[in-house]
């Protein structure tokens, strides 16, 4: 059990997922996936699934992972329980800082609102440049009961990393 306050396991997990969860064919071979109830998302292989226990607070609560790899590019999805009594934009500041403290980040651009064509509330995105040679786009929203955590980590100079990103992003699509 990790604290998610503190988030360094959490934020470690996220940096790390992608590399457990790559069992994926190399070409961008777009699938829908359903990661919850209400949500729909499209990911370029066959996804695979983790699980983590954390603790927020003092409540324990479980992040739920999938993310695949597909042309050098490892794309994932994350979703938490919104604990009671937290307020959603409590848990997304939290988890960016997690997620971005282990990235190493050289060049990160401000947390800037998302738009996210197939989900009621706004997203939050950052684009990142981190000293281990990575590009990296991170997308955070709540829906519901759940927050949400999209990412797509490449090698800087990837040529297909935009349009990854766009692709990945758009694709989402939850029902109120």
């Amino acid at each position: 059990m990790t604290s998610l306050f503190s988030w360094r396991a959490a934020g470690a997990l996220g940096v790390l997922s992608a590399a457990m969860l790559s069992a994926c064919a190399p070409a961008l071979n777009w699938r829908v996936v359903q990661p919850a109830d209400g949500l729909s998302l499209m990911l370029p292989c066959k996804p695979s699934e983790r699980k983590e226990a954390v603790r927020l607070g003092e409540q324990d609560t479980e992040l739920t992972m999938i993310g695949c790899q597909a042309q050098g590019m490892d794309f994932t999805h994350t979703q938490m329980p919104l604990p009671t009594g937290v307020l959603p934009a409590v848990v997304i500041e939290r988890w960016q800082q997690a997620s971005l403290r282990p990235l190493g980040a050289h060049e990160a651009q401000a947390p800037k609102p998302q738009p996210l064509a197939g989900v009621v509330t706004p997203g939050v995105g950052v684009r990142v440049k981190t000293t281990s040679g990575l590009q990296v786009q991170l997308v955070w929203w709540h829906q519901g009961s759940l927050v949400h955590q999209l990412a797509v980590y490449a090698p800087l100079g990837e040529k297909s990393f935009e349009n990854a990103v766009d692709a990945f992003i758009s694709s989402i699509q939850q029902r109120p």
